[in-house]
C-alpha cells in the first residue's frame, strides 16, 4: 500500500476508508456518502454541510492521483447520446469554448401606437452575449420609445438586457455538462477543467450525477481569485452602456408628445 501524507488522513476518514485505499473502495466509498447526503434525497439540516465535505474529501483526494479515470457516459447526466460528445460552439462567432449559456435579450421598435419585440437569442460565450445585449438595447433605445406601449416596453427591456437577459438555468446546466464531458472524452483537460470551475461556481442547483462528475473532472493550478471569478458578472462598464440606451427616453419623448 502507498504512503498517504498524515494531512491527507482525514479526507479519507471523511470518506470512511482507510487512508491508500484503492481507487474502486474509494469511489464506491464517495458514491454511497453523496447519495445518502444529497440534498434533493436528504432534508435533514446537517445534509448541506455534510455532502459539501464529502465532496471537499473526494476531490481533494482525486487531485493528488496520478490516475485518470474516463468520465460517466452521456446518459448518466441526461444528456442526449449522438456519438461521441463534440465540444459546443458559440451559435454568434462560432468559437468553440466550455463558457457557453443560453441568453435571450428583448428589443423593441414603436411606430405610433403599435410596438413590436424582438429577442436576440442563441447560446453565446460571454462576449458574445454582451454584445447581443448592447445591440438590442441599441435598437431599442433608438427605436422603441415612438409609441404609448413603447414608454413602457422600452426601459424593461433595456433593464432586462443590462442585468444580463433571459437564462434557462437547466439548459445552462445541461450544456455546461455537455462541454465537461466533451473536452474530457478528447483529453482536453484545461478546458475540461475550465467547464468544471464554471460548474462549481454556478448558481443553479446540480442533480447528484452531475455532482459526481462534476468531483471527477480535472482540476488545474489556480490563484483563489481565479477559482471564484465569475466571467458572467455583471460589469459597471456595462450597466454604463446600457444607461446610455436608456437615456434615449427624454429625447424621444418630447418630440412624441409633439405629434401627438
Amino acid at each position: 500500500m502507498r504512503s498517504v501524507a498524515s494531512s491527507d488522513d482525514g479526507y479519507y476518514r471523511k470518506l470512511g476508508v482507510e487512508p491508500g485505499a484503492p481507487d474502486e473502495e474509494l469511489r464506491g466509498a464517495y458514491l454511497a456518502l453523496v447519495k445518502k447526503w444529497h440534498p434533493d434525497h436528504n432534508r435533514s439540516a446537517r445534509a448541506p454541510v455534510q455532502f459539501r465535505e464529502v465532496n471537499e474529501a473526494y476531490r481533494a483526494i482525486k487531485r493528488k492521483s496520478p490516475a485518470f479515470r474516463p468520465p460517466p457516459a452521456p446518459e448518466s447526466v441526461g444528456l442526449p447520446t449522438l456519438g461521441t460528445p463534440q465540444p459546443l460552439r458559440c451559435s454568434r462567432c462560432d468559437r468553440v469554448t466550455p463558457n457557453l449559456r443560453p441568453k435571450s435579450y428583448a428589443a423593441v421598435v414603436s411606430l405610433l401606437i403599435v410596438s413590436w419585440r424582438w429577442r436576440f437569442e442563441g447560446v453565446f460565450c460571454v462576449s458574445c452575449a454582451r454584445l447581443s445585449a448592447l445591440k438590442a438595447s441599441t435598437l431599442s433605445g433608438l427605436l422603441g420609445w415612438w409609441s404609448i406601449p413603447g414608454l413602457a416596453l422600452t426601459p424593461m427591456a433595456i433593464l432586462r438586457n443590462a442585468i444580463g437577459g433571459k437564462t434557462d438555468c437547466a439548459l445552462s446546466t445541461a450544456l455546461l455538462l455537455w462541454n465537461l464531458l466533451a473536452f474530457r472524452r478528447i483529453g482536453d483537460d484545461e478546458q475540461a477543467a475550465e467547464a468544471a470551475k464554471i460548474l462549481a461556481i454556478f448558481g443553479c442547483p446540480l442533480p447528484l450525477e452531475a455532482t459526481i462528475l462534476l468531483a471527477e473532472a480535472p482540476t488545474l493550478p489556480m490563484s483563489a481569485k481565479q477559482a471564484v471569478r465569475d466571467p458572467w458578472r455583471l460589469r459597471v462598464s456595462d450597466g454604463i452602456l446600457h444607461a446610455v440606451c436608456l437615456a434615449g427616453a427624454p429625447m424621444a419623448f418630447f418630440p412624441l408628445i409633439s405629434i401627438l
